[in-house]
C-alpha cells in the first residue's frame, strides 16, 4: 500500500507590450491564484499466489487506487482505479482496469488576456473574409473529466517470444479546448465550427455595425481604424472552450524475440499503435464526427519495429518508424512518413573505466524530409505528426559510480 498527500500553490500573471499599431498597447492581467490539497491511496492485494494457486488460478491480484482533491476555484473531486490481473498458467497474465480522471482547467486557460486582433479566413467560393479573432483565457471554463477502460494480456517466456496486446477505451467530457483555433482555415466553412462564429453585415446592419465597432473600440485591439468597420464579415471565439465529449479506442501491440549466437546476443523487436476511431462532438448539441486520420488528430497507425545487438562491451540497434498516411481537411491525402533510428554504444564492463558509456545516436538516419502538406500557414509540413529537422546526430559520454 502507498498513501501520500500533496498540497500545490499555482500563481499566473502576465504583462505583456503589443506593437503592431502607431503605439504600443499594454494588456497586464491581475494575479491568479490556486491552491490544491490532496490525498492519494494505492493498494496492490495479491488474492491467489503460488501457497494457494490451483489449477487455472495461477495468480490473482487487485489493484485499488483512488485521489481526492479540493480546488479552492473548481470545488472538491474523487477518482477511483481499479484493476486486476489474472494468471491462469505460467508465463501468461491477462488484466483489465477501468477509472476515472479529473483536469482542471490551467489557469492561463481561464485567466489569460483575452485579445482581439483580425485574420482573414476563407469562404466557401475560394474568397476570403476580414474577421476580427478573440483568443486567450475563458472565466467561464468548467473542469474536463474522462474514463478509461483497458484489457488485453501479456505472454512472456523467458528466453521465448514475448506478446502484449491490450485495447483501450477512453472517452472525454467538458474537454477543454480551442475548437475554432485548431481549424480557423476552416472555421467558416465547418457546420461543427457554427457556434463560434457569429457572422456580421456592418455596411447593411446597424446592429453588426455598432458590436463590431464595440470590439475594435476595445483597448486590446491594437489595430484601431486600420480598416474601416464595415470592412468585417464575422467575429470569431478562439479561446479556451469546454467541448461537447471525445472518445478514442484502438489497441496496442508490442513483441520481443531474443536470439543468442555464440558470444552474441540479438533481440528483434516492435510494437504498433492502432486508432479504430476518434469521435469528436464539438459542442453537446453538435453532431457526432469520425476525426481519425484527419489533420491536427491522430493518424490510424504508428509502428516502429526493429532490432539490438550485444556482444561483450560494445551494443547497437536499428529500427524504423512508420507514420500511417492520413488526410487535410480538403481531402487532400498526406503521405506517411517512415524513418530510421540507429545507435551504437560502448560500455566497458572492467578495468578503470568501468561505468563509463560512450553512446552515439542518429534519428532520421537516411534524412527523410516530412510528407509535403499545403498548410494554411504557408510552412508546408504538419510538426504534429513530423519533424522538420532532419537527420540529427548526438554523441554522449556518461559516467556512473
Amino acid at each position: 500500500m502507498a498513501v501520500g498527500v500533496q498540497i500545490r500553490q499555482d500563481t499566473f500573471d502576465t504583462r505583456t507590450l503589443t506593437f503592431t499599431g502607431a503605439a504600443p498597447v499594454a494588456i497586464v492581467t491581475p494575479r491568479a491564484e490556486r491552491r490544491v490539497s490532496a490525498v492519494f491511496a494505492e493498494a496492490r492485494i495479491p488474492l491467489v499466489g503460488p501457497e494457494n494457486a490451483s489449477p487455472g488460478l495461477r495468480s490473482l491480484e487487485l489493484s485499488i487506487a483512488g485521489r481526492y482533491e479540493d480546488y479552492d476555484d473548481f470545488g472538491s473531486t474523487t477518482n477511483p482505479k481499479l484493476g486486476v490481473v489474472w494468471s491462469p498458467v505460467r508465463d501468461l497474465a491477462l488484466r483489465a482496469s477501468w477509472g476515472t480522471s479529473f483536469r482542471a482547467a490551467s489557469l492561463p486557460q481561464i485567466h489569460d488576456a483575452s485579445v482581439l486582433s483580425l485574420t482573414t479566413v476563407p469562404r466557401g467560393d475560394g474568397g476570403s473574409v476580414l474577421a476580427l479573432y478573440q483568443y486567450g483565457g475563458n472565466a467561464d471554463l468548467k473542469p474536463e473529466t474522462a474514463e478509461t477502460f483497458t484489457i488485453g494480456f501479456d505472454y512472456r517466456p523467458r528466453g521465448r517470444l514475448n506478446v502484449s496486446a491490450g485495447y483501450f477505451d477512453t472517452r472525454f467530457t467538458d474537454r477543454i479546448a480551442q475548437p475554432a483555433t485548431e481549424n480557423l482555415a476552416g472555421v467558416l466553412t465547418d457546420p461543427a465550427l457554427a457556434p463560434f462564429v457569429t457572422r456580421v453585415s456592418p455596411g447593411s446592419n446597424a446592429a453588426d455595425l455598432a458590436l463590431v465597432q464595440s470590439y475594435i473600440s476595445r483597448p486590446d485591439f491594437a489595430f484601431g481604424t486600420l480598416y474601416p468597420a464595415t470592412s468585417y464579415g464575422a467575429i470569431i471565439d478562439g479561446r479556451w472552450v469546454n467541448t461537447g465529449a471525445v472518445r478514442v479506442n484502438g489497441f496496442d501491440l508490442s513483441a520481443r524475440y531474443p536470439l543468442a549466437v555464440g558470444e552474441h546476443r540479438i533481440t528483434l523487436d516492435g510494437s504498433a499503435s492502432y486508432v479504430l476511431g476518434y469521435e469528436s462532438q464539438t459542442t453537446p448539441t453538435a453532431s457526432v464526427r469520425e476525426v481519425v486520420d484527419l489533420i491536427g488528430y491522430p493518424v490510424r497507425l504508428r509502428s516502429r519495429i526493429g532490432a539490438a545487438w550485444s556482444s561483450g562491451d560494445w551494443s547497437a540497434d536499428l529500427h524504423w518508424n512508420h507514420v500511417g498516411d492520413y488526410r487535410d481537411r480538403l481531402g487532400a491525402r498526406i503521405d506517411a512518413w517512415n524513418t530510421a533510428d540507429l545507435q551504437a554504444g560502448w560500455s566497458p564492463s572492467a578495468g578503470v573505466l568501468n561505468g563509463l558509456r560512450l553512446a552515439l545516436t542518429i534519428h532520421n538516419l537516411f534524412d527523410q524530409a516530412p510528407p509535403f502538406y499545403d498548410a494554411p500557414s504557408g510552412f508546408g509540413f504538419d510538426p504534429g505528426q513530423a519533424s522538420l529537422m532532419g537527420r540529427t546526430v548526438a554523441l554522449q559520454l556518461i559516467k556512473r559510480w
